[in-house]
C-alpha cells in the first residue's frame, strides 16, 4: 500500500501560527511562489516610490520657476521707472511718440511694396474716427475671370477698366460711427458699437454720407464707392483673388458656414493685401451704381459708373448669411434702394477736395434758412397724400439731404427725417 503524503491527515489547527504552512496545506506551490515573488514586488514598489518622488520634485521646481518669472514681470510693470533706459531705448520711445502724434496725418508711402494686411498710408476722419486706406490708381481686368470659378451672366464680359486713386474705409461703417452722425438708433441696425450697421437701405447710406459731408470742415467729401472701385479695392488692387485677399474664404470672411447666423465685430478676420477688412463677409455693401444685367458691356474704360437702367442699386460682397459662392469678389446683387434687408450695410470712400460728386447736380447740400409760411408740414413721403409727421415754424432750421422733383428730403433739428415741398423753403447759402 502506497504511503500517503505527509500533509494528509494533518490538523489545520497545528498550522495556525504559520501562514506559510497553512498556504502549503491548501496549495503546496503557493508558498514557494510567494517566496520567489516577494523580493521582486519589494523592488518594484521601491522603484515606483523613487519615480513618484522625482516627479513631485520636478513639479515643485517648475512651479517655483514660473512663479518667479510672473513675479518679476509684475514688478517690472508696476515699477517701470526703476529701470534706466539706455540711449537706444530712449530713441525708440521718442520715435514711437512721434509716430503716434503723426497718426492723424496722411502718411506718405516710401515704397510700393505693401505687406499682407498692412498699408503705409492711413487717414483718420476726425468726427467719427473712421480709418481710410489709400488705394493707388491702376488698371485691372474687372469681372468674373477664369480664376473665380463658375460665373453668373451679369459678371461678364471680363473687361479692362482703370480707376484713379482713392481713400476707402478700412472697415464697414459701425454702429458707433453711425450714431455719431445720424443719432437715431433702431434695434435692428447693429449689435454693438464695433459691429457693422445692417438693415440699411441705399438711401440710409446716402443720408449718412451727406450729413457727414455737412459736418466735414476740412474740405473733404465722402460718397459710396462705384462698382469698379469696390472690386478693385476688394481684390487688393485688381489681383486675381477669389475672395478679398485670399482664395480660402475661412481666412478672410464671416459667411453662412462660420458666422453662427450673426454679424461679428469688424476686423476680426484677416485683411486683404491693402489692409482692408471684411469685403467678402460680415455684411454686403451698397455701391453707387444702378444695377444692369449687361452693365459690364457698357462700361467706359476710365472710372466707369453705370447710371442707366432701372431704379435697382448694386450690392457687392458677401455677408454672414451668404454662402461661399455668392461671397466671391466678383459676385453682384441687386436691391431696391428703399429696402432695408437683414445683413446689408455699407462702407464709404473719401474724395479729394477738388473732386466733383459722381451724381453732381445743382442739388447740393445746403443749410436752410427760414420757411416761407408760418406753418410748414413735414411728411412721411414725397407727396401731399403722405402722412404729416412734423410741423416747422417760421425761423426753424433744417438740413436738406436730397431733392426729388419739387420735394426736399430734410433732417430736422431734433433728428427726425421727412419730406418738405420746395414752396415752404427759402434756400440760402451759408
Amino acid at each position: 500500500m502506497k504511503e500517503l503524503p505527509a500533509y494528509i491527515g494533518m490538523n489545520l489547527s497545528d498550522c495556525t501560527e504559520s501562514e506559510c504552512v497553512l498556504k502549503q496545506v491548501q496549495n503546496p506551490w503557493r508558498c514557494r511562489k510567494d517566496r520567489v515573488m516577494r523580493p521582486k514586488r519589494v523592488a518594484r514598489d521601491f522603484r515606483r516610490s523613487i519615480t513618484k518622488s522625482k516627479i513631485a520634485s520636478v513639479t515643485v521646481i517648475v512651479f517655483l520657476f514660473a512663479y518667479l518669472l510672473f513675479a518679476c514681470k509684475i514688478n517690472k510693470d508696476l515699477h517701470p521707472a526703476s529701470q534706466t533706459p539706455s540711449q537706444n531705448n530712449t530713441d525708440k520711445v521718442i520715435t514711437q511718440l512721434e509716430s503716434e502724434t503723426d497718426s492723424q496725418k496722411e502718411i506718405q508711402p516710401t515704397s510700393n511694396k505693401v505687406a499682407r494686411g498692412e498699408t503705409e498710408k492711413i487717414w483718420r476722419e476726425p468726427i467719427t474716427g473712421m480709418e481710410f486706406v489709400w488705394v493707388p490708381e491702376g488698371c485691372y481686368e474687372m469681372g468674373c475671370g477664369w480664376w473665380a470659378g463658375n460665373c453668373d451672366k451679369d459678371g461678364k464680359p471680363v473687361h479692362e477698366v482703370c480707376v484713379d486713386g482713392f481713400w476707402i474705409a478700412k472697415y464697414e461703417v459701425t454702429l458707433g460711427q453711425w450714431l455719431k452722425i445720424i443719432k437715431i438708433n433702431r434695434p435692428e441696425i447693429g449689435k454693438g458699437s464695433n459691429h457693422p450697421v445692417e438693415n440699411i437701405s441705399w438711401y440710409d447710406a446716402k443720408d449718412f454720407v451727406e450729413l457727414l459731408n455737412v459736418r466735414s470742415s476740412d474740405g473733404h467729401s465722402f460718397r459710396l464707392p462705384t462698382e469698379a472701385e469696390w472690386e478693385y479695392a476688394c481684390r487688393s488692387g485688381g489681383k486675381p483673388e477669389e475672395y478679398a485677399g485670399s482664395n480660402e474664404i475661412e481666412e478672410v470672411a464671416w459667411y453662412r458656414e462660420n458666422s453662427d447666423k450673426t454679424a461679428h465685430r469688424v476686423g476680426t478676420k484677416e485683411p486683404n493685401g491693402l489692409g482692408i477688412y471684411d469685403m467678402s463677409g460680415n455684411v454686403p455693401e451698397w455701391c453707387e451704381d444702378r444695377y444692369g444685367r449687361n452693365a459690364y458691356s457698357k462700361h467706359q474704360r476710365y472710372n466707369p459708373q453705370y447710371k442707366a437702367g432701372g431704379s435697382l442699386r448694386v450690392i457687392r460682397g458677401g455677408g454672414w448669411k451668404t454662402v461661399a459662392f455668392f461671397s466671391r469678389s466678383t459676385s453682384r446683387y441687386r436691391l431696391n434702394p428703399r429696402d432695408r434687408r437683414s445683413g446689408v450695410g455699407f462702407r464709404i470712400i473719401r474724395t479729394s477736395a477738388k473732386e466733383i460728386g459722381l451724381d453732381s447736380t445743382k442739388k447740393q447740400i445746403q443749410k436752410i434758412g427760414t420757411v416761407k409760411v408760418s406753418l410748414g408740414n413735414i411728411r412721411k413721403g414725397p407727396s401731399k397724400k403722405h402722412k404729416i409727421i412734423a410741423t416747422v415754424k417760421r425761423g426753424d432750421k433744417v438740413i436738406v439731404i436730397r431733392q426729388e422733383n419739387r420735394w426736399y428730403y430734410v433732417r430736422l433739428e431734433h433728428g427726425r427725417f421727412g419730406w418738405c415741398h420746395q414752396s415752404l423753403l427759402i434756400i440760402t447759402h451759408e
